[in-house]
């Protein structure tokens, strides 16, 4: 057997370690530093490759297992190194629990596993299989975003760590290009080639290096441009030839090209560096446009009026330097628009006029005493003609400003000038007026017979309601049905206030009474 040493990358041989008769099983570590042969009368070698030539003696080479008879070596899928004895009458496996560590570091158990059976002729044998298949040994692995330079990293096979320490190899990322989180992400500052190192700290102190290298790609920029409008009759060329790889337009052809001759949505997907890119483009057909402000108007209030000009992919240009496809519109004036888009203008104008419509001033509810005559009056500064009416008939009462109503019921006044009218309703209500009504305002409670009770002249006793209130507000009195028989009992002299009510008419007075003793 011949050892030779290799260079790190690149696998040149500069170097022979040693030689050695014909082994009986070989095996490297997990962590590929050490490398083990078997010898039917040396026992178990661990060679240290880490070493140059001039250490192998004595440091580099270490005999691990002393007793001979070794018939194979195994690298299992646990990362333990088994060895088969070549002794009649054994029933043990030997094994190696820490491959990766140096003599006596490695842990040695000579009876590692008990088969429970002896074995005799030349001893015991291991199965060949390709050790890397099962190969525990932490590797660095990636997930990448096809958009950005962002990866994801994170280790395999990396049991029982205390620690990890990440360089990704890329100064220009300032406090980022480090990391000591488990699985941490990194966004590379630009395209080119990475070594990024993994430093692992096991728990058992076991030290390890992993290198792995990134290869950035330069960013794709796959644009097919802003969504655009074309007269009717015009084309438009995509090209995405200086991208490179594979493309596919939406009606599955795959020309670097595509020349767009009617409206619709169009959209490529390229692939390339396992990634796909992919572009929409949305494309309109459009007229010359044509605008249309309506017929001149009149505005009777003050409410302004939104005017439209518009007409699909137009820029628009107003006389009032607006560039709105709508005016809002609050005072008189012509008011003009200008409508372009890449196939031509047009150009339009409209006459507005504010009218103040007449202002009628008047209650909509009014009483009136029964059998009395009531004269309402809508003069307006703004007003030429008026019209009174009966709601209910129309029948017109008046075609002056004033009117005399003679009766409960419902009435309109419509005040008009040159172009606005304003109408109102009047409610009228009939009631029944107290004739020489008279409330009192002292009383002298004093049994003198004059004036010893609260009398109010002029109200049907009986048919209204009156309650006395204290100075702070509270209700002293109350009678729903007053028969004008209240003497202040048991009160103390003061002002007192009144509230007076008919519940049929809704009439009511309010009032103060002095009560002197």
């Amino acid at each position: 057997m011949v050892l030779t040493y290799f260079e790190k990358y690149e696998p040149n041989p500069s170097d022979t370690y040693y030689q050695l008769g014909l082994p009986y099983g070989i095996s490297f570590s997990p962590n590929s530093r050490f490398l083990y042969v078997g010898s039917p009368r040396k026992g178990v070698i661990q060679y240290d490759t880490h070493l140059s030539n001039e250490q192998i003696e004595p440091k580099g080479k270490r005999i691990v297992f002393v007793p001979a008879q070794v018939r194979g070596l195994q690298l299992g899928p646990d990362g333990k190194l088994y060895i088969a004895r070549g002794m009649d009458g054994y029933r043990h496996i030997s094994v190696i629990n820490k491959p990766d560590l140096p003599y006596p570091l490695s842990e040695l158990a000579h009876a590692g596993v008990d088969l429970g059976v002896e074995y005799f002729n030349y001893g015991l044998c291991l199965p060949n299989f390709i050790s890397s298949y099962f190969d525990p040994s932490p590797l660095i692995s990636y997930q990448k975003e096809c958009e950005g330079r962002s990866y994801a990293f994170f280790l395999e096979k990396a049991a029982d760590l205390q620690a990890v320490a990440w360089d990704f190899s890329d100064p220009a990322s300032g406090e980022a290009n480090t990391s000591a989180e488990l699985s941490p992400r990194h966004q590379f500052t630009g395209a080119g080639e990475y070594l990024v190192k993994a430093s692992l700290l096991y728990s058992s102190g076991v030290r390890r290096e992993l290198i792995r290298k990134i290869v950035i790609e330069p960013q794709i920029n796959l644009e097919l441009g802003k969504d655009t409008v074309l007269c009717r009759g015009e084309t438009l060329s995509l090209d995405v030839s200086s991208i490179g790889g594979v493309c596919l337009w939406q009606d599955g052809s795959t020309s670097t090209s595509y020349e767009v001759t009617r409206e619709g949505v169009y959209s490529v997907e390229i692939c390339k560096n396992g990634c796909r890119y992919t572009d929409t483009l949305q494309v309109f057909h459009t007229d010359v446009p044509t605008v249309d402000l309506g017929e001149d108007q009149i505005i009777c209030d003050d409410k302004p009026v939104l005017v439209s000009a518009q007409f699909p992919y137009s820029s628009y240009l107003w006389s009032t330097a607006h560039t709105t496809p709508t005016l809002e519109v609050s005072q008189s004036g012509t008011y003009a628009v200008e409508v372009a888009n890449r196939c031509g203008q047009s150009r339009d104008t409209i006459a507005i006029l504010y009218e103040s419509a007449p202002i009628i001033e008047l209650a909509t509810e009014v009483e009136l005493c029964i059998g009395d005559t009531l004269r309402l009056d809508a003069s307006s500064l703004y007003a030429k003609s008026y019209v009174w009416k009966e709601a209910a008939s129309a029948r017109i009462l008046s075609e002056q400003s004033r009117v005399e109503i003679i009766g409960a019921g419902t009435y309109e006044i419509i005040a008009t000038n040159l172009h606005c009218s304003s109408k109102q309703t009047i409610e009228v209500k009939g009631v029944e007026c107290e004739k020489n009504l008279y409330i009192p305002n002292v009383l002298t409670p004093n049994g003198d017979g004059a004036n010893d009770s609260f009398i109010i002249k002029g109200i049907a006793q009986g048919k209204w309601g009156l309650e006395i209130f204290s100075r702070q507000g509270r209700s002293i009195y109350q009678s729903k049905a007053y028969q004008n028989d209240w003497a202040a009992s048991g009160l103390p002299g003061g002002m007192y206030f009144y509230h007076l009510w008919d519940p049929s008419s809704k009439r009511s007075y309010k009032g103060w009474v002095q009560i002197l003793r």
